[in-house]
């Protein structure tokens, strides 16, 4: 009888076991497991995957990526608002060309300026309120697909 016990528990317990891990990786919050550099488009045909800086201060918003001589085409700066806003974006003291991309609190690309112009301190708006910015090098790689209503997934942004 013992036996049967000890058998039926060598049986049961790594079950059991493993549900309970399981179910603690399942409960795990998605934000724990989320790289803030990593960002990703979703266009018509492609995923796109980028590394991104991210400026969620206003420090960091302000500096944004003046002063930086060169970024790979697969690099940007998500600029991370705390309210809904009609953003405005230059690009005084940036030397790269750089596509300006207005995300809605969806993730929803709403506007695109496509070839900023470096030096320039001509201010680029939202057309409607948003709670991010997008920045990416023009030219890049598949930059061409990137469109309006294409969709970003960030840490930061809760896709709903």
């Amino acid at each position: 009888m013992i036996w049967s016990v000890v058998n039926l528990l060598k049986f049961v317990l790594p079950i059991f076991s493993g549900l309970f891990m399981n179910v603690n990786i399942l409960n795990a919050s998605d934000d724990s497991l989320c790289d803030p550099k990593n960002l990703a488009i979703t266009t018509k045909n492609k995923l796109l995957l980028y590394k991104v800086e991210v400026a969620d201060t206003v420090y960091k918003r302000q500096k944004g990526l003046m002063n930086k001589n060169y970024l790979p085409s697969n690099r940007g700066m998500l600029f991370v608002f705390d309210r809904l806003h009609y953003a405005k974006m230059w690009m005084k003291n940036t030397s790269v060309v750089l596509d300006i991309i207005f995300v809605d609190e969806r993730g929803i690309i709403t506007k695109i300026v496509r070839g900023a112009e470096p030096f320039s301190l001509e201010i680029h708006s939202s057309n409607r309120p948003v709670k991010f910015v997008l920045e990416v090098p023009s030219f890049g790689k598949d930059s061409d697909l990137i469109n309006i209503g294409n969709s970003i997934s960030h840490c930061y942004i809760e896709n709903k």
